[in-house]
């Protein structure tokens, strides 16, 4: 864990809720179950230049850039996703989960990658699946 001090010195945007400083960039990459190793092509809204961006515009830009879009703002991203529908615009998909420890998170992406790795996501709006249960 960070000391008081460090968290203070990592501007509030590149942390988490618990003040701890946020990885640059995020790569997953996970092989043996999965059919072929398996990457997230991730870019974030900060690399992006986008942070702080309105939702509505942040969902815009993914579509232009046919990337899923994943957000903890569960709410928010939801209603925008019924507004879209309503008018007939068309997302490359929603990707929603709760404030979960990083750990958890990747377990989760895990699950999704192995269920939904070839499926069009195209206007859908999924909940990351629970991570899967070891055997």
């Amino acid at each position: 864990m960070r000391s008081p001090s460090m968290r203070r010195s990592t501007p509030a945007s590149m942390q988490n809720r618990h003040g701890e400083a946020l990885p640059r960039r995020i790569s997953l990459c996970w092989a043996g179950d999965c059919p072929a190793p398996t990457r997230i092509d991730c870019l974030t809204a900060r690399d992006a230049g986008h942070l702080g961006a309105s939702d509505a515009f942040q969902l815009s830009f993914a579509a232009q850039e046919s990337r899923v879009l994943f957000t903890h703002d569960t709410r928010d991203f939801l209603h925008l996703a019924n507004a879209w529908r309503a008018a007939f615009r068309t997302h490359a998909g929603i990707l929603l989960a709760h404030q979960v420890p990083l750990r958890e998170l990747a377990l989760r992406f895990r699950a999704f990658l192995l269920r939904y790795q070839t499926a069009d996501l195209t206007n859908l709006v999924l909940w990351l699946p629970p991570p899967l249960e070891e055997k």
